[in-house]
């Protein structure tokens, strides 16, 4: 998911689309545990390195873009 929102940011898609908000609340939904992100929104014990990162740069992307407060916590637990 993160990886095609970054896609439709990088075709110039506006972040306010609805698309891009639903790729972002389900990110925020599915943030494990621990703060990082699992291969499945089921894994909710073992983080995935890679998925994370992926995740990661996507939020902090928005949050550059929109500066939405929200963003905020999800983005220092995963880091």
């Amino acid at each position: 998911i993160a990886e095609i929102a970054n896609m439709l940011l990088d075709a110039n898609v506006d972040p306010s689309h609805p698309v891009i908000e639903k790729a972002t609340n389900y990110l925020l939904s599915i943030q494990n545990s621990t703060g990082g992100y699992g291969f499945s929104k089921y894994n909710d014990n073992f983080t995935d390195a890679d998925d994370t990162s992926v995740v990661l740069e996507y939020l902090l992307r928005i949050y550059k873009i929109t500066n939405s407060s929200k963003l905020i916590e999800p983005i220092e637990n995963a880091a």
